[in-house]
């Protein structure tokens, strides 16, 4: 029997190791990129890249490396962000169809 999806007392998804696998292996053999990423939450809810800018400007104003501001905020945020939308659609699947949506 399949475990049902989790999901934390403000209504996220909780992930599982499959979709942090999935997202590491699509970044690494190059199916997805950071652009690509970028470019799709930019068209679908702007209002996470933006907040992800203001973090990457606040960071690189207390003087932290323009890089590394870049990875924490831009990457760190919509990377965490492309994870929980990969999870609530792998729950959506599994509670549609019954079986395991992470594989």
């Amino acid at each position: 029997m399949t475990e049902q999806p989790r999901y934390t007392i403000e209504g996220l998804p909780v992930l599982v190791s499959e979709i942090m696998d999935a997202m590491k292996r699509d970044l690494a053999t190059g199916r997805v990129t950071p652009q690509h990423i970028i470019k799709r939450i930019k068209e679908q809810n702007p209002f996470v890249v933006q907040y992800a800018n203001a973090v990457m400007v606040i960071l690189e104003g207390k003087g932290v490396p323009a890089d590394i501001a870049f990875q924490a905020s831009l990457e760190g945020v919509l990377f965490t962000y492309e994870m929980l939308r990969k999870q609530a659609e792998a729950n959506k699947l599994t509670k549609q169809y019954g079986g395991d949506a992470t594989q």
